[in-house]
């Protein structure tokens, strides 16, 4: 399936999911019927400005309006941690654990691993303690911090095992930047 296809199948899948219609999105945004619906097809994709307005008329966060909204929420916590001085590595696998980012600051050595899934696993402390033990016994840091987000329906739930940092973001910013977006 073309991505303009995936978006609007996504799209029409979000109008449902939240109870509007065609006609109520239409009068909201003010256009036509035939273009909402165009929306939803892959025919028509709106602008970022109409994209931002949906996400308003949606109440849902802007990253989530995407199909490929787990990328974008990747990006926006990358971009987090890149303007607090760490450096990222996308996606790595050590020894068969699989997260979304690495974030590693030098001075102190800390290290950030984020996950990011849409399956509640990742609020289960064990699991991020398995992902925290892996993580400092490959690299030999001791101060990590595993954050586990779990996305449904534009909101995020988080939870976090180890050492808390003055490096680091705290959950009320962490989700403040990721649903301000």
């Amino acid at each position: 399936m073309e991505m303009k296809q995936k978006q609007g199948k996504y799209f029409g899948e979000l109008l449902a999911r939240q109870g509007v219609n065609f006609t109520q999105m239409s009068e909201n945004l003010g256009v036509s019927y035939q273009l909402v619906q165009q929306y939803t097809t892959g025919r028509s994709t709106p602008t970022e400005e109409k994209m931002a307005k949906i996400a308003e008329i949606l109440k849902l966060p802007l990253w989530y309006m995407y199909e490929d909204h787990q990328k974008k929420l990747v990006q926006i916590i990358k971009s987090m941690f890149v303007t607090r001085g760490y450096f990222i590595i996308e996606q790595p696998n050590v020894d068969n654990i699989q997260v979304d980012l690495l974030c590693l600051h030098i001075n102190p050595q800390l290290m950030a691993a984020i996950e990011i899934s849409k399956n509640p696993k990742n609020q289960n402390k064990i699991y991020l303690n398995k992902i925290k033990q892996v993580l400092t016994e490959k690299y030999k840091i001791n101060n990590i911090c595993v954050f586990g987000l779990t996305i449904g329906n534009g909101e995020v739930e988080m939870a976090c095992v180890g050492k808390k940092s003055k490096e680091l973001p705290d959950k009320e910013e962490f989700l403040q930047v990721i649903n301000k977006v």
